[in-house]
Parts: structure tokens; C-alpha cells; sequence
């Protein structure tokens, strides 16, 4: 699969009730290979695929290259016989109505350094990292407000993020973050340096200047106490599934834990 700079991201949740439609395949290895063909994805533009377990839903990452267009996408896949887990997985029957209301590509409401907004259906434009990384993908549980998730997002917006917390977040090692809302949920998706330690890292990112206020200031929005950390607050999700351009495909022993 041919090395790209620049490419889109778009990101999904997958309900428990089509984690549990397709539960017997996502499980079975063989079966997913053959779903997840490498020579498809490329001819389709995927480029990386991977997806995260929370409780009973999927947290979908899909990665393409920057000419993707899904509604070609989608007419693609349509034409292509016994497709119908990859389209389960990265298809919807109603894609951009209210994209953090339905089970369609989520809304980005923060990115770390974000010059410009993109539209959930048309994907985020991103650039590569030029070095190794680690990922980690979080969740957050919201208050079920209306007007308190309208200023979440303004608090996240363009320019918004405090400057102290930006740089706090970099001196510790992260490169990059995310943060996508499906409903009253916030995800979380942080790459870091290679050698980035989650525990260490966290304890000095508390002791970061503002860091406390800043947690003080967001916690009025979270379902969780005014002087937790962010450790506390952000559970970090399994890696179920996984497909890199330059590792193929991975499997976890851990792969769909569905009850």
C-alpha cells in the first residue's frame, strides 16, 4: 500500500446492535481477512483501519487518502459482491443528518493545533506524523444538557484551548489529539511519542501550569467530579481491530469481547 502525507479521517461509532450482527465474522479471522482484503481497501482508499471497544459499541477510525469522496465510496462498494461486513462497518443508512445523533461519522469538535473545520461526511484533513507514534483512544461521558454540550464545543473550538494546556500537552510528549462527540459521549483519540508511558506521562501533565484550573473549568460539562484528573475522567478504550499500511493486519488476543 502506497505511503501518503496527507490524508482524511473519519470516525464512527458502530452500535451494539450491529456489533452483535456481525459479532461471528469480526470474530472469526479468516472471515475478516477476506472482508478487510489489503488490494480492496487500497483500490477503495482506505488507509488504515481500526476499531476500539467501548462496552457494548465500536469506535471506529478509518483513515483515507485525501481524494476520498464517500459517496463514490459507498457506489463502489455497492457494485462489489460479498462485501457486506466492510460495508456494515464503514457505511450508514443516514451519514450526516445530525452526525453526533445518529450512527454516522462523528462530529470533530477539537484538534490539537486546528487551523480549519471540516464536515463530519467530508472527512478531517490531516497530515502524517513523521515519526513513530503511539495511540491511545479515551472516552468521556457527558451531562445530558443541550445548552452545556453547545458550550463544550465552543470551549474546544478553533483558538478557544488555552494556550498552558496546549503547551502542557506537547511537553509531555503528545502529538496530536482529537476529540469527536457521538450524543452526550466525547472520544478522545491521542497519539504520542513512541516511548510515551500513559502513567508517568498523566502524573506530569496534573502538575502542568493552569492544568488544574483548566480540569475545573471542563468539569461542569463531564459526568464526573470537579477535581478529578484527567486520568480519572477518561477511560482508555482496547484495540480490537487493526489495519496499518506498513503492518497489515493485526489481531489482539482480546478481539470482540462481546458479552
Amino acid at each position: 500500500m502506497k505511503r501518503i502525507d496527507s490524508f482524511k479521517r473519519f470516525c464512527n461509532i458502530l452500535s451494539a446492535e450491529k456489533v452483535l450482527m456481525y459479532k461471528e465474522v469480526i470474530a472469526n479471522k479468516e472471515a475478516f481477512e477476506q472482508a478487510v482484503d489489503r488490494s480492496l481497501l487500497e483500490e477503495l482508499g482506505i488507509v488504515e483501519l481500526s476499531l476500539y471497544q467501548d462496552e457494548y459499541e465500536v469506535f471506529v477510525i478509518m483513515d483515507t487518502e485525501a481524494s476520498f469522496e464517500y459517496k463514490k465510496y459507498v457506489k463502489k462498494l455497492d457494485k462489489l459482491e460479498d462485501q457486506s461486513i466492510l460495508k456494515g462497518i464503514t457505511t450508514f443508512d443516514t451519514p450526516h443528518q445530525d452526525a453526533t445523533r445518529c450512527h454516522g461519522f462523528l462530529e470533530r469538535i477539537y484538534e490539537m493545533d486546528q487551523v480549519m473545520a471540516f464536515s463530519p461526511i467530508g472527512g478531517q484533513l490531516k497530515l502524517r506524523h513523521p515519526i513513530k507514534y503511539r495511540r491511545f483512544v479515551k472516552a468521556l461521558e457527558l451531562e445530558a444538557d443541550e445548552d452545556l454540550l453547545v458550550e463544550y464545543k465552543k470551549v474546544h473550538g478553533i483558538g478557544a484551548a488555552w494556550p498552558e494546556i496546549t503547551q502542557g500537552m506537547k511537553d509531555i510528549g503528545i502529538l496530536d489529539m482529537e476529540l469527536y462527540l457521538k450524543g452526550f459521549k466525547a472520544y478522545m483519540i491521542m497519539d504520542t511519542l513512541n516511548d510515551f508511558d500513559h502513567e508517568e506521562a498523566m502524573g506530569l501533565l496534573a502538575q502542568k501550569p493552569r492544568q488544574d484550573e483548566w480540569e475545573s473549568h471542563v468539569s461542569k460539562f463531564q459526568r464526573t467530579s470537579d477535581d478529578a484528573s484527567a486520568k480519572e475522567k477518561w477511560r482508555v478504550l482496547d484495540l480490537i481491530f487493526q489495519l496499518q499500511e506498513s503492518t497489515g493486519v493485526l489481531y489482539l488476543d482480546n478481539l470482540i469481547k462481546i458479552k
